[in-house]
């Protein structure tokens, strides 16, 4: 495989990831960033409902939806 690649399917450990640019500055994953990402959310009790319903029970829920109706966020 070459070794221009990062990800190569095997299940050894990589350390391509230094090799990576900076991410764009829009693009940040501070604590702060997440947080103001989840506060711009506001879901409807069906979805409040739901996602405790996956947490009580223990189980994945799978989110689904047309971009940008808030499925990032909610899981923010």
């Amino acid at each position: 495989m070459s070794d221009k690649l990062i990800y190569q399917g095997v299940s050894t450990p990589h350390d391509g990831i230094l090799r990576l640019p900076e991410p764009p500055p829009w693009r940040q994953f501070t604590d702060e960033a997440r947080r103001e990402r989840g506060m711009k959310y506001h879901p409807r009790t069906e979805e409040i409902e739901l996602v405790n319903a996956a947490l009580y029970l223990r189980r994945p829920l799978l989110v689904t939806g047309k971009p940008g109706t808030g499925k990032s966020s909610l899981a923010y």
